[in-house]
């Protein structure tokens, strides 16, 4: 049963590379050509952003969406620990 089981896993593995290299070869006509819509351009950037070293989050920004993404950071900080304290008991 375990040999089946490998053997469909090596099936699936190989039949996603076949997709994959099929995908170069497809067409490559993506429908009628039509210009992107012209939006006016903002004077002021906002930016922001989490990287999450570990379970330690670092916030940059300077904007709200920076705040929401300290409180999800802060979120995920206090899930991962709950999950590693919990998997070692």
């Amino acid at each position: 049963m375990m040999e089946l089981a490998w053997l469909f896993g090596l099936f699936l593995v190989m039949l996603g590379f076949l997709l994959v290299i099929s995908s170069f070869f497809g067409d490559r006509d993506s429908g009628p050509k039509e210009g992107y819509p012209e939006f006016p351009e903002r004077k002021e950037k906002k930016f922001g952003g989490v990287v999450l070293i570990g379970p330690i989050p670092i916030v940059f920004g300077d904007a709200r969406m920076a705040v929401i993404a300290l409180i999800l950071a802060i979120m995920l900080m206090l899930l991962s620990f709950s999950l590693i304290l919990g998997w070692f008991r």
